[in-house]
């Protein structure tokens, strides 16, 4: 009996020959229900593609092609960003052109027009390196260096290529329309930063005429307001030094009269120092021509007490300069001692007062690089230091020799008699002369400034072309995007999982209806056993 029975149980456990069987006799039944899975999953599908809303994008391509696109800044320095093209201050004006309120609303508007780079080469990049960074087990160290590589890797992937982009779906606006509205959105852009960032204009401090200080000028005595224009033209001559300095600059001439060049520019500065300033500062001299004598008497002593403190403070640097000259012949490089520079203060000029500890100090410098850079450094230092004082020179013997000459003049008019009266009437009519060839002056002046800033302009538009900004590289192109792949990806194995175990469950079913058959029949078959 026991027998029997164990032989009834393994006959009753399914081998796998026994499964495979039950699979191919039930291969109809799988077929359809894997067909009917399928044919569910392509519903829904299409539900889903029909319900959803589909996203529609107006691209634009372009390419940027300035100075500096590739490093991501301006021409004239400032940092660009994408977001620079998109800005309120840039689509304002083109949707109040356009009239565009009549499709959506600024809001909307500015939130469905976006700019993004377009670069594979940035985008497999960028995945790499996030596929990198997302490793939790990096330390923070190791994590700080990716990052600074991938920067690096970025800035050196750069293409300048970008696309302006409109969502359709979120503003109810024909192709045409956004496809003009991207492109007066860039010519917007372009204007902008060229009028107002000053982007295509060299960075280089150019003055205007609120250098003159004209109000202030004028109320000032005769040789205090010469020697402000002086100062003024000293600023504009260094101005056009620098811009002389950019390629092709000395070439540029003024578009309008007087058409003049950064050469004949300069050549006009230093005329009007010779040949109209210095005959002036004469006259004003010699024929004691002074709104104010007292008041410009303290001007020039006061002019004269800071150049000697200036002339000082160098000629004391130098002096140092030249004690570390003779410690490098003597000593060689000398190690750091405690010591430092003390600082004296007078009116308007600090000294410097070195002490032993500020020249160990120096030495020390030169331990950092070799002894011959050093020695260069030093030697360089000494000689500019050296034209500037005598430069100070210059102008203490200007001062000291104008302030000689008023007090001359004054020890001659107190020697005067009441009948050389008559001078004082000549005296009269040079200062009305003065007053004349100073307007005359100033207005020379104003001229000069602005032929400066006109030559800059011109300068800045040949050299970084700023008809050049950008360059449309592609016809716009419409995209829609329905359901995303995954999506469809998702609902289609679902479907093809839930078919499966149905199909699964049809066989268990069938296979188990027919072996409850087969045991019917059996018994009938032997109703004694």
């Amino acid at each position: 009996m026991d027998q029997h029975q164990h032989q009834v149980e393994m006959v009753d456990e399914p081998s796998l020959m026994d499964l495979l069987a039950a699979l191919w006799r039930q291969r109809t039944a799988i077929v359809c229900t894997m067909l009917i899975s399928v044919l569910l999953a392509v519903v829904v599908i299409a539900g889903l593609f029909v319900g959803s809303p589909r996203a529609e994008t107006v691209t634009l391509p372009f390419r940027l092609r300035f100075q500096g696109a590739l490093e991501g800044r301006y021409p004239n320095g400032q940092q660009f960003q994408p977001a620079d093209i998109s800005a309120a201050s840039v689509v304002v004006p083109v949707v109040e052109a356009m009239d565009l309120d009549r499709f959506a609303s600024y809001a909307e508007l500015s939130s469905a027009l976006s700019v993004v780079e377009s670069s594979p080469a940035m985008e497999r990049l960028r995945r790499e390196y996030e596929a990198r960074l997302s490793n939790s087990r990096l330390s923070q160290a190791e994590r700080s260096a990716l990052e600074d590589e991938y920067e690096a890797e970025r800035n050196s992937a750069r293409s300048a290529s970008f696309i302006v982009q409109v969502q359709r779906d979120q503003v109810d606006m024909p192709v045409e329309v956004a496809t003009a509205f991207m492109n007066e959105v860039l010519k917007s852009w372009a204007s902008e930063a060229m009028t107002q960032r000053g982007a295509w204009t060299y960075d280089l401090a150019i003055p205007g005429r609120g250098l003159l200080q004209e109000g202030a000028i004028e109320e000032e005595d005769y040789l205090i307001a010469i020697d402000m224009i002086r100062a003024a033209l000293s600023r504009i001559d260094a101005a056009a030094r620098q811009l002389a300095e950019i390629p092709g600059a000395n070439l540029v001439r003024t578009s309008d009269a007087p058409n003049l060049s950064l050469v004949e520019l300069r050549s006009r500065i230093e005329d009007m120092r010779r040949f109209k300033i210095a005959p002036l500062l004469a006259r004003i001299r010699t024929q004691g021509c002074f709104r104010d004598r007292e008041t410009t008497t303290i001007y020039l002593q006061d002019q004269l007490y800071n150049l000697q403190r200036r002339a000082k403070a160098l000629s004391e640097m130098m002096t140092t300069i030249d004690d570390v000259f003779v410690r490098l012949r003597t000593e060689g490089l000398a190690a750091p001692q405690r010591g430092d520079a003390t600082m004296s203060e007078g009116t308007g000029v600090v000294i410097p007062q070195f002490n032993e500890g500020f020249l160990n100090r120096l030495m020390t410098l030169g331990a950092e690089t070799t002894d011959v850079d050093f020695r260069r450094e030093l030697a360089q230092r000494r000689l500019e230091y050296h034209a500037q004082l005598v430069e100070l020179q210059s102008e203490e013997s200007f001062y000291q020799e104008i302030l000689d000459s008023m007090e001359r003049f004054q020890e001659q008019t107190q020697e005067q008699t009441q009948e050389q009266a008559q001078e004082a009437s000549a005296r009269h009519r040079a200062r009305d002369e003065v007053e004349a060839r100073f307007a005359a002056i100033l207005a020379d002046t104003r001229v000069l400034i602005d032929q400066l800033q006109i030559l800059h302009q011109e300068v800045s538009r040949q050299n970084l072309r700023p008809e050049a900004v950008y360059q449309i590289t592609g016809s716009p192109q419409v995209r829609r995007q329905g359901l995303p792949r995954t999506m469809m990806a998702g609902v289609l194995v679902a479907a093809l999982g839930l078919g499966g175990i149905l199909s699964l469950l049809v066989v268990a079913v069938r296979e188990r209806q027919a072996r409850l058959r087969r045991e019917q029949v059996g018994n009938d078959d032997h109703p004694h056993s």
